[in-house]
Order: C-alpha cells, then structure tokens, then sequence
C-alpha cells in the first residue's frame, strides 16, 4: 500500500470492503517515512471503524467504473450504448480531469453552455446529456464517491412537433408494399411496437384464435432482451 511514485513523490494506496461496498483511500507523501507514518494512522482508523475523508476520484475515472459496474448490471445493450457514446463524446472532454466534489452548478452551468454555443447542439439533446451525468453523480453519491449531488438544472424548449400518417397514407404505403414487408407493416401501424420489438417477434407470439399478440421480448443488433417496461 506504500510505493515511490515517478516524480519522487510517495503514495499511500488502500482499499478496503465496507457495508459492502469497495473504498479506496489514497493519500501522497514526501518520504518513505512520512508515507509509513500517514500508513499507519489511517489503517489504525479504519480499524477503529471511524470515518476517515478520501480524495473524490478524477470525473474520467468514476465514469469508467460506472459504465463497467452499474450500466453494464442494470442496463440494457443498447442504453449501455447510448451512455457511453454520451460519456466518451460528451462529458469526459469537459469534466474528465476534475474532481467530483469539485463539479457543482457553476461547472454544470458552463458545460450547458459550451454545449449549446461551441457544439451547436440542440437543447434537447443537451438535457439528455445532463441527465446521465445527473445519474452518473447520484451513482457516485451511493457509492460513497461523493458527499452531495448538485443541483441540475435542465434547458426549457417547446414540444417537439410529431408528423403522424393519415388514414389515406397508411392504407396507401400497405397496398404498397412488397408481400416481404407487408405483415411487417400492417403490425407496425397497428400496433405501434418498437422496432425491436417487431424484429423479435414469433410464431407462437400471436394467437390466431382469439386474435392477441403477446409481446414478450425485443432484439437490439442481434441481442435478445425483454421489452421496454417489460
């Protein structure tokens, strides 16, 4: 747990299971024996089962393990996906080299706007920013990465416009269609099911009796999974 660092420098480097969670304590010294000595009294309070303060982890390296641990056990592939595109593309450029408990609503409010100016993006697309980093910081905060989730605050814009089909316009892209496609679209209009949601259904889905459709699973580039919402 004590070791020379390249600059000369020493480090102190714990880790320890607690209420079953995984901390790591990690403290820097001038000398061998100042790191000895720091050693010391912090495993002599851990042992003593007292609180002891450890650094926040850098922003770039929490969001690693919350990738790898949390969105991995509780996500779906293609959400996994979407969060670490966000991640990669988004939040590890700006906040990536700070310090958690040093991100707060100023560096929230700066992030919206380099977001919205430098990147040119749309409000929308910058709330679904913000709300995995939120997600990613309250994460931190049960982790005990982190002592207090700052206040987000998201961007207001108008409803999105939604362009639905006519009556006329669906019977007409129907009749259209190739006898390949044509159950698929007839279920797409409907039903309203989600591509995936099309793409995994099977024979023994649809109850030709009584006519019901059971809608039971969903495929996301050739993974199998339940539907949304279940």
């Amino acid at each position: 747990s004590v070791r020379r660092r390249k600059d000369g420098r020493w480090r102190i480097d714990i880790v320890v299971m607690r209420n079953g969670a995984r901390e790591r304590f990690r403290k820097s010294a001038a000398s061998r024996e100042e790191a000895l000595r720091v050693e010391r009294e912090l495993r002599a309070k851990l042992d003593r089962g007292e609180e002891v303060a450890a650094r926040a982890p850098l922003f770039r390296e929490w969001a690693a393990e919350f990738l790898d641990v949390y969105a991995a056990n509780n996500n779906k592939p293609s959400e996994r996906r979407n969060k670490k595109q966000i991640v990669d593309d988004h939040l590890v450029p700006f906040f990536g080299e700070m310090r958690l408990d040093k991100i707060g609503y100023p560096e929230i409010e700066r992030f919206k706007a380099k977001q919205l100016v430098e990147g040119k993006s749309a409000p929308k697309s910058v709330n679904n920013r913000l709300t995995v980093l939120r997600r990613l910081l309250v994460i931190a905060h049960k982790y005990r990465k982190l002592g207090a989730v700052p206040e987000v605050q998201w961007l207001k814009f108008p409803p999105p416009k939604f362009r639905f089909l006519s009556f006329d316009e669906a019977s007409r892209i129907v009749a259209a269609a190739s006898s390949e496609w044509r159950a698929m679209i007839l279920v797409a209009l409907r039903t309203g099911l989600r591509d995936g949601e099309l793409l995994a259904l099977r024979g023994d889905d649809v109850d030709g009796v009584v006519g019901r459709l059971v809608v039971r699973r969903s495929v996301w580039r050739g993974i199998e999974g339940s539907p949304k919402g279940g």
